[in-house]
């Protein structure tokens, strides 16, 4: 815990230090070119899979607005769920030496959300639903805080994979690659949070429970990892850019081997982290 708490200190020194009002950061422009990509095309859920071939070039181009709108769509649900989830740990016993740091986490957080939503109302005034699934819920408190924590690192971890190419995408709009690389910068220092997180908490749960139950929660946050990864191909984007039967494109590129293989690598990516407790 102490390693954990230094970390924590170092990070809350850098959010002083780094403090931007979101407000007053970007540089909106009145509009968005709608023959250019908004989404890195590689990064599209579309990409080499057998049916892309029926997309034309136009519809590509359209489909990328909307999976910007939905990859911004899916951090804002998600940012809330972890909000909620950090919230109602502050000042806990566990947690006390933390809390000082998840203020400035929660507050990055929360600004995170708000550009995200500027973004999507701005410029396709539209922000996709979240689906929410229940997945299997443990009892034990060790083990609920080692998976929260886990599963924020996972999200993380995700978003910050796309953040790091769009950032650096020239064939994207200004505004674009800023909000990918102002929130690739900030995630940088939730990430370090994450990743010492999960290092104290699962050495804990380690000792108290067992290889049992933490392999049991590695098994949670690997399906927790897929369902992330299939909320990219949210049939409401397909829809929304013209291309026929949405629900029948989304069952054909889960089913597309050169998507499958891309996926199971993004899953891979985030879960690596865990191979540093336990068996992940």
């Amino acid at each position: 815990m102490n390693r954990l708490v230094s970390t924590l200190n170092k990070l809350s020194e850098k959010s002083k230090e780094q403090y931007h009002r979101p407000f007053d950061r970007f540089e909106w422009p009145d509009t968005i070119s709608e023959d250019s990509y908004w989404f890195s095309p590689e990064l599209m859920s579309t990409y080499n899979a057998d049916c892309s071939q029926n997309i034309s070039e136009e519809q590509a181009i359209e489909l990328s607005k909307w999976e910007m709108v939905n990859f911004l769509s899916l951090n804002i649900h998600g940012i809330k769920d972890l909000l909620f989830s950090v919230i109602d740990l502050i000042h806990t016993d566990e947690f006390r030496e933390a809390s000082p740091y998840f203020y400035h986490f929660i507050d990055e957080e929360n600004n995170h959300m708000w550009f995200f939503a500027e973004f999507c109302t701005r410029y396709a005034d539209k922000i996709y639903d979240s689906k929410r699934v229940t997945l299997k819920s443990f009892e034990g408190t060790g083990t609920k805080n080692y998976v929260t924590f886990s599963r924020i690192l996972i999200f993380e971890r995700m978003v910050a994979y796309y953040n790091g190419a769009m950032m650096k995408d020239e064939r994207l709009d200004q505004i674009i690659r800023d909000i990918n690389r102002m929130h690739f910068a900030e995630e940088s220092r939730h990430l370090a949070m994450g990743h010492e997180m999960i290092k104290s908490l699962g050495e804990a749960l380690l000792a108290e429970r067992g290889e049992e139950e933490l392999g049991e929660a590695h098994d949670y946050l690997r399906d927790y990892a897929k369902l992330c990864v299939s909320s990219f191909y949210n049939p409401a984007m397909y829809r929304d850019a013209g291309i026929e039967d949405a629900y029948g494109v989304r069952r054909a590129l889960l089913a597309d081997a050169a998507r499958q293989s891309f996926n199971d690598e993004l899953v891979g990516y985030s879960m690596r982290p865990f191979a540093q407790v336990g068996s992940a």
